[in-house]
């Protein structure tokens, strides 16, 4: 019989509305102008970071280095499509992340050129 009494904890970093520029859209002429996008990330750790004991930065993942990583892909590349974005996102965050970690990534254009879409248009990729 198993024992149910002692559960392994679980363990989750949550990025929450980080702003950045970019250019995106599917015409150039949408692409000349930065918009607003926001990108809100969930790290899912295999186990339970060694930060919460020793209070070291590289015994978790860095949330600096991830909104590093994605302010760099916004400013230095431009996308036509969001999907073509968050997958990128997805890609340079989860590159800096301790092995076995999953991450959820959404990121959301702000005001895209639809008049009545006032919450703006997002797009997630997680994987677990």
């Amino acid at each position: 019989m198993v024992s149910t009494d002692k559960c392994a904890p679980l363990s989750e970093l949550r990025l929450t509305s980080l702003k950045l520029n970019g250019r995106i859209g599917w015409s150039e002429e949408e692409r000349r102008t930065p918009q607003g996008l926001r990108f809100d990330l969930v790290v899912r750790f295999a186990k339970v970071p060694s930060a919460c004991t020793s209070d070291e930065l590289n015994d978790t993942a860095c949330y600096g280095e991830m909104a590093a990583r994605l302010r760099t892909l916004c400013s230095d590349r431009e996308f036509k499509l969001i999907e073509r974005l968050g997958h990128e996102a997805h890609a340079a965050v989860k590159s800096v992340l301790p092995v076995g970690s999953s991450l959820e990534l959404s990121v959301t254009k702000e005001k895209p050129p639809i008049p009545e879409l006032t919450g703006g248009a997002t797009f997630t990729l997680r994987d677990f």
